[in-house]
């Protein structure tokens, strides 16, 4: 298998680069930037606009891009597919124009406080602007949900249960599938933050049992500024629009508007093509379903390749021995796998081990002051590589 994967990054293969932040943002694979080269230089105009060949290719463009969205999450039509400008304006659309218009006072929303800001700011907004009731999963000391008091905290009020698939703090993949059971038998629906796991796992919004499912281009190798929303269609015929403008409507008279068919009505405004389009090419990049070329990286990275001393790549750092030989709570990069990181290689870590503490304060607090001995280790040794990296990268290495 070719294992020079820093080939397909030209910032990588031009600079003497140390990159460990891709669960904040990847870097650009060549066929991404190429695909953008291509749109601007053969296809640009605006798209369901024209009649003409280059906005009738515009729109072409746009609807495959939508198509590919569907394809890449299981979508049962490509109707289901909203693109957004990003993971965050994802949930925040849901929150808005289905959370104010479906809950009430009285009612409950859950969610975990393992989630990322994105992932409870508009929720709590959404209980105060209902006076509906928000609660709170609690993890366990190994960082995962016990189902059992998941399902004694969703009642018959309780309307949204919000859940990320992976956690961008604690690399655990939590059960979406058993969730958005528990939740479908009170009539509740999921919402799923997908940022993490659309760039490592097999996703498939049907199997999962996901209402809605949100996530952004930029962490799998598309640009930064486009990210899609997958809404079952019953769903989103009964949302009213979240910002209002061009493109989402059949016709305005000085009284009012008639709105356009979903997906169209749910988002105002001109669609981001070339970066819909780009979407495509990175999605392609990272590989439909079962490609998982990243997946592979992981675990060569972490099993020899570039040995840091991690426990065979697992996408958690809870599963199997923490760290690896002579790794222990201290963090002690010692024995085999570490002196195997060699001087000025660039590195790409497509699992971002170096995003603890980038949720809650809550969660922040329960990782840092009250882990056990196993997550305790797993975090002392992910600041060794880090202090590892630093020693051996040359000054000036970007992060």
């Amino acid at each position: 298998m070719n294992t020079n994967y820093k080939a397909d990054f030209p910032l990588l293969a031009q600079r003497d680069v140390a990159y460990l932040d891709s669960a904040a943002t990847a870097q650009r694979p060549q066929c991404v930037l190429d695909a953008e080269r291509e749109f601007y230089t053969r296809h640009n105009a605006n798209p369901l606009r024209g009649l003409y060949p280059l906005s009738i290719e515009a729109t072409e463009a746009l609807e495959s891009a939508r198509a590919a969205v569907a394809r890449f999450l299981g979508a049962a039509q490509s109707e289901e597919i909203v693109f957004t400008r990003n993971t965050t304006e994802g949930l925040n659309l849901v929150a808005y124009s289905y959370g104010l218009s479906h809950v009430k006072a009285g009612d409950e929303i859950l969610i975990s406080t393992m989630e990322h800001h994105s992932n409870i700011l508009p929720w709590q907004m959404v209980c105060r602007q209902t006076g509906a009731q928000l609660k709170f999963m609690e993890c366990e000391p190994d960082g995962s949900l016990d189902l059992n008091k998941v399902e004694a905290l969703i009642t018959a009020r309780t309307r949204v249960v919000a859940l990320q698939q992976v956690s961008n703090v604690l690399g655990r993949e939590y059960p979406i599938r058993a969730v958005a059971e528990l939740a479908h038998r009170v009539g509740a629906v999921l919402v799923v933050d997908g940022a993490q796991s659309t760039p490592h796992l097999p996703v498939n919004v049907q199997e999962l049992g996901a209402d809605f499912l949100a996530f952004s281009g930029h962490k799998l190798y598309a640009p930064m500024g486009i990210g899609a929303l997958y809404g079952r269609c019953e769903l989103l015929e009964e949302m009213p629009p979240f910002l209002t403008g061009g493109e989402m409507i059949e016709s305005v008279t000085r009284e009012g508007a008639v709105f356009a068919e979903v997906p169209g009505m749910i988002r105002e405004g001109m669609t981001e093509l070339e970066l819909a389009a780009l979407f495509e090419a990175g999605m392609r990049r990272r590989g439909y379903g079962g490609g998982l070329k990243m997946r592979a990286f992981n675990q060569d990275f972490f099993m020899g390749n570039v040995n840091c001393g991690a426990s065979g790549g697992a996408p958690s750092f809870f599963d199997g021995p923490v760290g690896g030989p002579g790794t222990g709570p201290a963090g002690n990069p010692q024995g085999p796998g570490w002196g195997e990181i060699r001087r000025n290689e660039p590195i790409y870590v497509d699992y971002g081990c170096v995003a603890v503490g980038y949720t809650t304060d809550e969660t922040r607090m329960f990782c840092l002051g009250q882990m056990p001995d196993k997550m305790r280790a797993a975090y002392d040794a992910a600041l060794a590589v880090e202090a590892a990296v630093l020693e051996a990268a040359k000054p000036g290495a970007l992060w």
